[in-house]
Parts: structure tokens; C-alpha cells; sequence
């Protein structure tokens, strides 16, 4: 059959390689229209050989165009007009977007805190032809259609290996690796370069979007996540408390005051009969040990009282005496609570407001 137009159409998107014709060579003559569509590349062979490769466009094949068919034919001799069998290769061009990859197998990991444990990673990446006749002779070969399937199968399966070794080489932990997944994108494209290079294509872009260990050690890991919450949930609970009571967040014999009194009321809400007798005798022993607590925790904050000077000798001095002549001390001015004003010693109201003072 004469072909005056030779061009191809894909309304799938899933071909990257189609023949024209499919059933082998075609019959055409000189002056015969090859259309090229932005997307693709006409890659012209004759007798097994390429002898072309077109990019976009509407082209007459000449002998200027294709200098190779004025040694194989005598066209002065058939006056230009005698038909010649060839095969053009459509190739597409455009992006393969979102081509998913993932293991089909667990990787064997030895992870260093929670040891050798079984991984599984997925992602998409994105991927063009960039030298069409690399593809067409390293994976097309003389087969009419080419899906991107097929080559994408094997391209999984590079990208599973080069990330395993990824992987191993500068992961230590799954724990916390989420936060590294662009880190690990990024190396892993990297790598995957060469070899995407070596099949005439290029990776536009690689992204990892999971790496995950068995189910039991998810649950595992969970779990000491919900502890740790809990932990900490109680550690800020409780310095709220202290906040309120005026004491400072850091102070360890207040906190520890709080967490005594707080398990008397722990104790006494644990069901059944034992649960009651536990729950009263941690009150009790609990319940002992706060005056005591309590005062350490006041102590504490408040701090040792000031020295003050003695009248008689001068010495500088703390409680009722002076420790150097056993003079009394005189006492400290108190202030009231109301107008924060300096109130005389020994006195039980206020002069200046008239609120009583605290003893």
C-alpha cells in the first residue's frame, strides 16, 4: 500500500513507541508528507538502520532530508517517483506523570535501636524520553507498540534496589525517618540518574512518601509515643499547679508535694476491695509524709532568712539573738498584704490602711 501521509496518533497516553506502519514496511515514494507532532519523534529506518531522527514538524522526504536514500536508489534513473519501503518510529515525548513505584517485598533492614526489622517504601515519580533512539534500540527493538508498562516494571525495580542501598547506607533508625523523606528523595534521584540515563530517559522528579515497618512494630512504637505524651502531659499538669500556688515550676519538693497528695485521691478511686485497701493505705502512708513535704517544698522556695544587723555590736545576724553578743535581733518589718505598705513591728493592724496583719 502507497502512503502519501505518514503520522500517528495515541489517544491513550500509555504508548511510547508505535510503528507505522504496524504490519512492517510501508511503501512510499519522494514527496511523501511525514507530520511530527510536538510530543514525539519520528525515528525513520530502512533495512534494519536508522537512518533519521525527526523532531516537530511537517517534512516532504527528499534526498535533502534524507541524503542516505540517494545511494540506495538511482532516483534520476526511476525519475523520483518509484516506491521505497521503510518504517518510521513514533516516539512520545512527554512526561510520564505520577508512575508509581514500591516494594513488592519487604527490605530486610537492621535497624541500630530496634534491630533487623522488615521495611516497605512507595512513592511516585516522573520520567521523559530524552534520546529516542537509545529506547528504540535498547527496549523497543522490532516490536510494532511499546507501553510504558512494561518499561516502568523494571524501572520499579531499580528503584527499589538503588533505595535499599540508600537506605542502609545512611539511616540508622526508622524512628524519626519521616522527617528525612525529601533528604531521601532527592539522594535517591540522584542515583537513579545513571541509570535512567543509560535507557534514554530522564527522571524529572522522584519523591518518597512512605517508608514503613511491620504492623506489630508501628503498634510498638505508638505505644511508647502515647507514653511519653502521657509523661509529659503530667509533668506540665502539674507545674501548672504549682504555678497556681505561687511556687516555681522547677521546685522538685513542691512538685513532689502535689504528686503525694494527688495519689491519695488516685488510690481511693481504684475499684473493688482491693483496690479500696491499696487505695487507703497509699493515702495514709501518702497522706504522712505531706506536712512534712509541704514544708520542705515552702522552705525551698521562700529561701533562708535575711541577716540583719545587730544594735548592740553591729554584727550582721539571723532569728531572735545576735550569735556574737546574745543581744535581740530586731525584728523584721512586715508589710501589709493589702496596701503593701511598711507596717511597725509587733503590731496587728495596719496604720495606714487599718487591714489586719497577718501573725
Amino acid at each position: 500500500m502507497l502512503f502519501d501521509v505518514v503520522q500517528c496518533l495515541d489517544d491513550t497516553g500509555q504508548v511510547l513507541c508505535s510503528r507505522f506502519p504496524a504490519s512492517g514496511d510501508a511503501d512510499l515514494v519522494l514527496g511523501s508528507a511525514l507530520i511530527v507532532r510536538e510530543s514525539q519523534a519520528a525515528v525513520f529506518c530502512r533495512d534494519g538502520r536508522t537512518l533519521d531522527v525527526f523532531g516537530p514538524g511537517r517534512y516532504t522526504l527528499s534526498t535533502q532530508n534524507l541524503p542516505i536514500l540517494g545511494s540506495i536508489y538511482n532516483w534520476a534513473l526511476y525519475k523520483g517517483n518509484t516506491p521505497f519501503k521503510a518504517e518510521v518510529y513514533y516516539i512520545a515525548l512527554q512526561s510520564q506523570l505520577g508512575v508509581k513505584w514500591g516494594t513488592t517485598a519487604p527490605i530486610a533492614f537492621e535497624d541500630q535501636r530496634l534491630g533487623v526489622i522488615d521495611l516497605r517504601a512507595f512513592g511516585v515519580m516522573t520520567y521523559r524520553v530524552a534520546r529516542p533512539d537509545l529506547l528504540l534500540h535498547r527496549f523497543v527493538g522490532t516490536r510494532a507498540t511499546f507501553n510504558a508498562k512494561v518499561i516502568e516494571d523494571y524501572l520499579r525495580d531499580v528503584v527499589v534496589t538503588r533505595l535499599s542501598n540508600l537506605l542502609v547506607e545512611t539511616v540508622q533508625s526508622v524512628i524519626g525517618v519521616a522527617h528525612r523523606y525529601n533528604e531521601l528523595s532527592v539522594a535517591s534521584r540522584a542515583r537513579l540518574a545513571e541509570d535512567f540515563d543509560r535507557l534514554g530517559l530522564v527522571l524529572e522528579d522522584f519523591l518518597v512518601q512512605g517508608i514503613t515497618p511491620p504492623p506489630e512494630i508501628t503498634a510498638k512504637l505508638n505505644k511508647l509515643a502515647g507514653r511519653k505524651i502521657d509523661v509529659e502531659g503530667d509533668i506540665y499538669e502539674k507545674r501548672a499547679e504549682l504555678h497556681m500556688v505561687g511556687q516555681e515550676a522547677h521546685n522538685l519538693g513542691a512538685l513532689a508535694a502535689f504528686r503525694a497528695a494527688n495519689a491519695i485521691g488516685d488510690a481511693a478511686q481504684n475499684p473493688g476491695l482491693a483496690g479500696a485497701a491499696m487505695g487507703m493505705g497509699v493515702g495514709i502512708g501518702a497522706g504522712a509524709q505531706i506536712p512534712g513535704m509541704m514544708q520542705q517544698a515552702i522552705a525551698s522556695v521562700s529561701g533562708p532568712e535575711r541577716p540583719r544587723p545587730c544594735p548592740q555590736c553591729g554584727k550582721p545576724g539571723s532569728g531572735k539573738f545576735c550569735p556574737e553578743c546574745g543581744a535581740p535581733l530586731a525584728p523584721v518589718a512586715a508589710t501589709c498584704a493589702k496596701c503593701q505598705q511598711a507596717v511597725t513591728p509587733g503590731a496587728k493592724f495596719c496604720n495606714h490602711c487599718g487591714a489586719p496583719v497577718a501573725g
